[in-house]
């Protein structure tokens, strides 16, 4: 599952508070600074303004709130979360409690996409944290279509994440087989080889000791040379078999064996040509050193696939990367947002949530209508018979 086609379906609520008459004026003069800093995109600087602010007044869920929008904007989710919790303890109106409440849901969500495709299990957890937030939302507000639809959109998400690791269980389980299959099979290449080397040894040893007439010294080494490449091409085969795999490339320890097995297979070859030219002592380094690659093949299917985690991290970075250049890129495009009521704003959010979040609702309405006239026919089959 591209986990990540869902992270443009939450949409933060940044639209800030005006400054209450509450404030001191010097308070309310650093929050319509910070304010204007904040729509002019300016996040750094709105944040300083902020904690000024909070240092005047410390209990202001208002001004932990707007600070929350600026954290959010800069992809610091944790410390959103964490602003957003305060604002909504602090806060007494019951309003802003249901926004901060609802962008922290969103915080959770966003959270979760880094990862979805390396931990799914903590994203679940980081949803359903989320799903609890918009659930007030809906309690506090039973008109607020953003959060009814970012609730469904979560359940989704924990669907398809589950059944994503289901699917990684069973590719893991498989390729373990497939390891253990390949360990198994080099190990007996191996041994062939060893016992090929022991051979050739002893063919060395009985001509120097003249037990062989040169005729029986040719012939055994041709011989050995023809078992040799008979050995050289089962590991060219194991080779391919590794290099083989349903996804777009084979996993790290797959590969990394399979070049070692390449170098085995170029000793071999080297191995049967210098027995064919009754090179019996240089055709005896060569079927050793063969004999070492397979057995360094071996121990790379023995790690513990730390590598492939690591190479799939690093390439969901870079995915993460890229979409965000992507977005920054649009909202250099947009104008600043202008300071209007939340409300009003998360109605317009909730009526242009993304295509991609209702083409999957209708599908998964489609699905289930589906397999309601599927168990209609069934049931009408068994009637008639």
């Amino acid at each position: 599952m591209n986990a990540r086609k869902y992270s443009l379906i939450i949409v933060v609520l940044p639209a800030l508070l005006g400054t209450a008459h509450v404030y001191a004026k010097s308070a309310k003069k650093l929050v319509d600074e910070g304010n204007a800093l904040y729509a002019a995109r300016k996040l750094d600087e709105a944040q300083s303004k902020y904690d000024e602010a909070l240092r005047k007044k410390p209990d202001s869920a208002q001004v932990k709130y707007n600070k929350a929008n600026t954290a959010f904007r800069q992809d610091d989710f944790a410390r959103a979360i964490e602003l957003y919790k305060q604002a909504a303890s602090a806060s007494k109106d019951t309003a802003l409690t249901a926004k901060a409440k609802y962008n922290l849901g969103n915080s959770f969500f966003k959270q979760s996409l880094d990862m979805q495709t390396t931990e799914p299990d903590k994203a679940i957890e980081d949803i359903g944290r989320g799903i609890a937030q918009w659930r007030d939302v809906v309690d506090m507000n039973p008109e607020h279509k953003a959060a009814a639809r970012n609730i469904e959109v979560g359940r989704l998400v924990i669907k398809k994440l589950k059944e994503q690791i289901e699917k990684q269980k069973q590719q893991q389980q498989k390729q373990q087989q497939k390891q253990e299959q390949m360990k198994k099979q080099l190990e007996q290449l191996q041994k062939e080889q060893k016992d090929l080397a022991d051979q050739t040894d002893k063919n060395n040893k009985a001509q120097q000791q003249g037990k062989q007439s040169p005729q029986e010294a040719q012939k055994k080494n041709q011989q050995l040379a023809d078992k040799q490449s008979e050995l050289k091409d089962k590991t060219a085969q194991a080779m391919q078999q590794m290099q083989q795999s349903e996804d777009a490339q084979p996993p790290q320890q797959m590969q990394e064996a399979a070049s070692e097995l390449q170098k085995a297979t170029n000793e071999q070859k080297k191995a049967a040509e210098q027995l064919a030219e009754s090179k019996g002592a240089d055709a005896k380094d060569s079927q050793d050193k063969a004999s070492r690659q397979i057995e360094k093949a071996i121990e790379k299917l023995s790690q513990d696939g730390q590598q492939d985690k690591d190479k799939d991290k690093d390439k969901q970075q870079q995915d993460q990367q890229q979409q965000q250049d992507q977005q920054d890129q649009q909202d250099q495009q947009q104008p600043p947002e202008k300071q209007q009521p939340p409300d009003d704003k998360a109605d317009k959010q909730a009526a242009a949530i993304q295509a991609k979040a209702a083409e999957i609702l209708d599908k998964e309405q489609k699905d289930r209508k589906k397999r309601q006239i599927m168990i209609k026919a069934r049931r009408k089959v068994e009637k008639d018979w």
